[in-house]
């Protein structure tokens, strides 16, 4: 049941991912289809320069920790990313 769990929650995150951050880009930030495949370009690139690391990472710490560290960085990426945005759309600081 775990591994379900864990599979669902992945799957979650990639989806928001995939949606929430190009209306981010595109509507609230007002840039173009340009900007977003630049900045898919980009990732993935660090994403195959970073691969050996995580991969040395899931080796030394085991699969636990890396999901917990991944949930961690997930949450914390999805902040940061909707609190810039609210903040270059014009909205509320806090």
């Amino acid at each position: 049941m775990p591994y379900y769990m864990v599979t669902l929650a992945n799957g979650c995150q990639k989806r928001i991912k995939i949606v929430f951050a190009p209306w981010v880009i595109i509507n609230l930030l007002g840039q173009g289809a340009d900007t977003v495949a630049l900045l898919t370009i980009v990732v993935h690139l660090a994403g195959t320069w970073l691969a050996p690391v995580i991969g040395r990472m899931l080796d030394r710490l085991g699969v636990k920790k890396m999901l917990l560290l991944e949930a961690l960085y997930i949450a914390v990426s999805f902040s940061v990313m909707g609190w810039l945005a609210g903040m270059l759309a014009g909205g509320p600081s806090a």
